[in-house]
């Protein structure tokens, strides 16, 4: 995907818009960071690696940091506290990408200082984390991209892209990998883990490499141990199970998309497996309100989690 783009730069039509389609995990965002840091170093000779990662040319836009999270980094730079890796990692974020994100994106666009005739790159990560409004408020910026722009789109669902979105781009299709491309890649980063635990790691990743990596990074095996006798039986748990387990996961974010990424995972296994209209019914629902969670003031978590396991949906 990488040459095919830089191909496309080198003979001067790579600019306008890009969707880069496929399942969370399987090198999107990797390929477009690469690909306009090749721009950035092409157009800007002899220069660092840290000039061509950090250059204004290259605007990439994800979901802002949660207000809460704002505040208490703010608070310690403010007290000329210093900021540790620990104190940026897994930093609570907004549920979405705001219309005010897009309007300060395109706002800023055109002041940024770049080169005259130099090439400009936004990378959007993701799509899928925007809302109506603010994939509308980026519809004009994709319909008139300015002069020798690449503006790409990281969407992992391309089902719920706005169809004036998708019709204004150019599509690629990243494809998950085979079972053996992953176990090999996983075993690279983690050579001491057991057969029985890469099982479980290629069940969770289902086919992103990203997902599975990520998964092992944050004591994805733990989590898995603490809920698997709920995995395996629901849809028919017992309340108070269902309520004290979820109770211990629910507390923490990363447990928590663990869990439903299991739960989702399971249920589309077992229609996929038993051909059962009413097992792709009752995840569809599941997958429904776990989507209104992220909703502000809508569905609460916790109570999804127990519908869904003691089948309440």
């Amino acid at each position: 995907m990488l040459n095919q783009l830089i191909s496309l730069y080198e003979n001067k039509s790579v600019y306008g818009s890009w969707l880069f389609c496929g399942k969370k995990g399987v090198g999107k965002f990797k390929t477009a960071y690469d690909f306009a840091c090749h721009v950035i170093s092409c157009e800007y000779e002899n220069h660092s690696k840290s000039f061509i990662e950090n250059h204004p040319a290259i605007t990439v836009l994800t979901r802002d940091l949660h207000k809460d999270e704002k505040k208490a980094l703010d608070k310690k730079f403010n007290k000329g506290d210093t900021i540790t890796k620990d104190d940026l990692k897994d930093l609570k974020k907004e549920n979405s990408i705001t219309i005010e994100q897009v309007r300060n994106l395109i706002e800023n666009f055109n002041i940024s200082p770049v080169k005259q005739g130099g090439s400009r790159i936004v990378i959007i990560d993701s799509i899928d984390d925007m809302n109506n409004n603010s994939a509308n408020c980026l519809l004009k910026f994709l319909e008139e991209p300015p002069e020798n722009t690449v503006i790409i789109l990281i969407c992992h669902s391309l089902f719920k892209i706005l169809p004036t979105i998708k019709s204004r781009c150019r599509k690629i299709q990243f494809k998950v990998l085979s079972d053996e491309e992953i176990s090999s890649i996983i075993l690279k980063n983690y050579p001491y883990i057991s057969k029985e635990d890469l099982k479980v790691v290629l069940n969770y990743c289902d086919g992103s490499v990203g997902l599975g990596l990520e998964f092992l990074q944050n004591n994805g095996l733990d989590v898995y141990a603490s809920i698997r006798h709920v995995i395996e039986n629901f849809p028919n748990i017992d309340y108070d199970i269902a309520n004290k387990v979820v109770n211990n996961i629910v507390k923490d974010e990363i447990k928590s998309d663990i869990f439903k990424n299991f739960i989702l995972l399971t249920l589309n296994n077992r229609a996929k497996m038993n051909y059962d209209e009413n097992i792709t019914i009752y995840y569809e629902k599941a997958l429904k309100m776990f989507e209104e969670t992220k909703i502000p003031f809508n569905m609460d978590l916790r109570q999804t989690f127990i519908s869904i396991l003691t089948g309440n949906i």
